[in-house]
């Protein structure tokens, strides 16, 4: 992503449902949605480094 300060760090990766992936990516302290084609749809920003992630249900995702 270009607002991203490093490279991304991938700590973990999770699918929530069919075609919906969830990275952790720790150097930036984000967590990444991707559609089907990979591609960033959205991103939230952490306050800490995430290290995991597990899907809770298909639209939510648990991070450690």
């Amino acid at each position: 992503m270009t607002d991203d300060s490093f490279p991304c760090s991938i700590t973990s990766i999770c699918e929530i449902a069919p075609g919906k992936l969830v990275i952790a990516d720790m150097d930036n302290k984000k967590i990444k949605l991707l559609d089907r084609t990979y591609k960033v749809v959205s991103q939230l920003g952490l306050n800490g480094s995430p290290t995991s992630l597990c899907g809770v249900d298909p639209n939510q995702v648990a991070v450690a």
